[in-house]
């Protein structure tokens, strides 16, 4: 190191550098600076040459994918390549998450099973192996088991399905996250209907659920159940063409007959939340269709379900066909009795001459007369809208020992919420620590959200005494639908858009079936439209045609709802259709014609006639069947703003005039006389001899 003197000194004395030396020197200099800049170069060639795993896997997928579908590929050499690869890749990656988590190779992969099940008959290659390959490098989701499972049940291999199904269950406990990762939401339950299959068609087997239910591990304390609609579909669409499928079908019989007897709490309580009427006579035909002895609890259930839902004349021939068969039933005769209250008729009085007869011919004459009767005549005289009745039994004729009959007792309670605007101060002394009347827990719980004194406290200590969060006892859906809303209330409203609804009841989305029925019950119970949308956007892809429906009716019928948001929401629909390559469902469709003509007799304004022609217009185009109901409404709501309009616009004349020669080719409805012969009355307007 050179001394302070030293520096100083080099500092001051001049330095005389020869031309040569700097010659020299410039030389190096350059040819450092050659060497600096290639190795400049170098660094940034590999930068660029640089690529992540993630893009390594993506390239890899897409790589394979052209392979297998070019035109001459080779399927055997595809997977040959796809081994290579998969392996040689696998070595470069320090870590193999970017290629086990890879939805495009799981898309490649589910390409060659698919493409290998329809060639494997000439090939040496079946797909099981490749399946087999899949899992050794943990690439393999619920969705390529379920295409290997198909294959082997088409080529009537029973035995290796559920040897396939053992093998599923080994993969799920080794690796749950990256197998049901990237899979359809109902990949699990397919395979479970597959292996179901393939277990009804083994030869020489007597069907047992039971042991069924321990090979496909299903826990019936968790609530867990065959996808039994599921399988029914399978058997009757895909695996239709399958050699033992009477074998099959008769053996699927035997095992959901076994389902309703062992497993009855459950299918009480996939009655009880049935959504629609449809959904319940489908249900109801299934099990009047089996053979064995029936169980009278159920038959009980689907009456008073059918009258829920609006359907008394189901229920009186439900009566008809089971009361020879429980003649001495006092829940049949309640619910003959509740039927009779909901039938259409002229007067309230016509209604009451139904129930008297009913109670003095069918329930009177028994020796003892149950609270359960006394109760449903409680119900049914108020559903029939003879309060004033009700009212004088109660006083007058009703035995004392059943006045504090709890059962009675909230019959009479709830038919005075029915009736009465009470609140919730009003009727909560009434209530005993446990209320067993569901509708009327229900009652309450709403009463509790309109109140707002009642907090969030108070309303889950109530909620919960009747429904532990353990999940032992579990709430029907209306019950939850009703939590649902109450979680969304009791939120601070800037906490609320980002309150997600479904969540908060522990309900996952991608559960379709409930969250189809959750949703109309949540709509129903709303009292705005805000939380109704706020779920709306929640769902996302997780909806389908009836959800729409629901959602539009809500725009109509909620006091905030909007006549431009339901028409935005047919839009939705209508885009979601076009995803899926189907015709337009004529639910939503129908729920818009409905609102219009509900919107229009509530105005009686002209604006929403050319709303009504527009869809009206729509479904004859597109094909779409108008329902009844909404070939109804529309006939009546024009009659009726005929009737009320001075002159109708040539416009307004050339619709009615279309839609009347229209239903003068409907052969499947039969028009009201009276809305016909008001528009006969009408100036302009043609009716078609075939209609008066």
């Amino acid at each position: 190191m050179l001394s302070h003197n030293a520096l100083r000194a080099f500092d001051c004395s001049k330095v005389i550098i020869s031309r040569r030396c700097l010659t020299s020197s410039t030389s190096i200099y350059q040819q450092s600076s050659v060497h600096i800049q290639e190795t400049d170069d170098e660094h940034s060639g590999n930068r660029e040459k640089h690529v992540s795993p993630f893009e390594r896997v993506q390239n890899l997928a897409a790589d394979l994918k052209n392979e297998l579908k070019a035109p001459d590929s080779d399927i055997n050499e595809v997977f040959n390549d796809f081994k290579d690869k998969i392996e040689s890749l696998k070595q470069k990656l320090r870590n193999p998450s970017p290629m086990e988590r890879s939805h495009l190779l799981a898309n490649f992969s589910s390409d060659l099973l698919q493409e290998l099940s329809y060639r494997s008959k000439n090939m040496t290659l079946d797909p099981y192996q490749v399946l087999n390959t899949l899992c050794q490098y943990k690439l393999a989701r619920s969705q390529h088991f379920t295409i290997v499972l198909k294959y082997l049940l088409y080529n009537q291999s029973p035995q290796d399905v559920i040897a396939l199904w053992v093998k599923y269950l080994e993969t799920i406990s080794e690796n749950p996250v990256i197998l049901l990762q990237n899979s359809s939401s109902r990949a699990h339950m397919q395979n479970i209907a597959i292996t179901t299959t393939a277990y009804l068609s083994l030869p020489e087997n007597t069907v047992d659920i039971s042991i069924l239910y321990k090979i496909l591990q299903i826990d019936r304390k968790m609530g867990q159940v065959l996808p039994f609609n599921m399988i029914r579909r399978m058997v009757n669409t895909e695996f239709s063409s399958l050699e033992r499928r009477d074998v099959i079908i008769k053996n699927l019989n035997t095992l959901y007959y076994q389902y309703t007897v062992q497993d009855s709490d459950h299918f009480l309580s996939q009655i009880e939340n049935a959504p629609r009427w449809i959904d319940l006579r489908d249900l109801y035909g299934q099990y009047n269709k089996l053979e064995g002895e029936k169980n009278v609890e159920i038959i009980s259930k689907f009456m008073d379900k059918f009258i829920d839902l609006d359907k008394p004349d189901q229920v009186v021939t439900i009566y008809n066909q089971y009361s020879k068969v429980f003649p001495n039933s006092t829940s049949l005769k309640d619910c003959l009795l509740r039927a009779v209250s909901h039938l259409r008729a002229k007067s309230s009085k016509e209604k009451l001459d139904r129930i008297l007869a009913v109670w003095n011919s069918v329930i009177k004459p028994g020796d003892n007369i149950k609270n359960t009767s006394y109760a449903t005549l409680v119900n049914a005289l108020t559903d029939s809208g003879n309060f004033n009745h009700l009212k004088e039994f109660w006083e007058e004729e009703l035995p004392k020992k059943f006045k504090k009959d709890p059962i009675v007792k909230e019959a009479f309670l709830l038919a005075l919420c029915q009736t009465s605007p009470l609140k919730y101060d009003q009727v909560k002394g009434e209530l005993a620590e446990t209320v067993k009347t569901k509708k009327l827990f229900n009652k309450v719980l709403l009463l509790m959200l309109d109140d707002e004194k009642v907090s969030e406290e108070q309303f889950n200590t109530f909620y919960y005494n009747h429904y532990p969060s353990d999940g032992v006892l579990p709430p029907t859906l209306d019950t939850l639908s009703i939590k649902m809303y109450a979680n969304y209330k009791f939120q601070a409203e800037d906490t609320r858009p980002q309150f997600d609804l479904l969540q908060s009841v522990s309900i996952n989305p991608t559960d379709y079936e409930k969250v189809e029925k959750i949703t109309k019950a949540f709509i129903s119970v709303c009292p705005t439209v805000e939380p109704i949308r706020q779920l709306y956007k929640q769902l996302g892809t997780h909806l389908n045609a009836r959800n729409y429906a629901d959602f539009i009716s809500a725009e109509f019928n909620k006091p905030d709802g909007t006549v431009a948001e339901a028409k935005n929401l047919f839009s939705d629909f209508l885009s979601y259709q076009k995803t899926r390559k189907r015709n337009v469902d004529n639910t939503p469709l129908n729920a818009l014609l409905l609102g219009f003509c509900d919107k229009l007799y509530k105005s009686k304004q002209s604006e929403y006639v050319p709303y009504i022609e527009k869809y009206y217009n729509l479904a004859k185009d597109s094909s779409i069947r108008v329902s009844n109901l909404a070939v109804s409404k529309i006939l009546f709501n024009l009659a009726t703003f005929a009737r009320n309009t001075q002159q109708l616009s040539d416009k307004e004349v050339a619709f009615i005039n279309q839609f009347m020669r229209d239903l003068g080719t409907n052969e499947g409805f039969r028009p009201n006389p009276k809305d016909i012969q008001i528009l006969k009355e009408c100036d302009g307007i043609t009716v078609p001899e075939k209609l008066t």
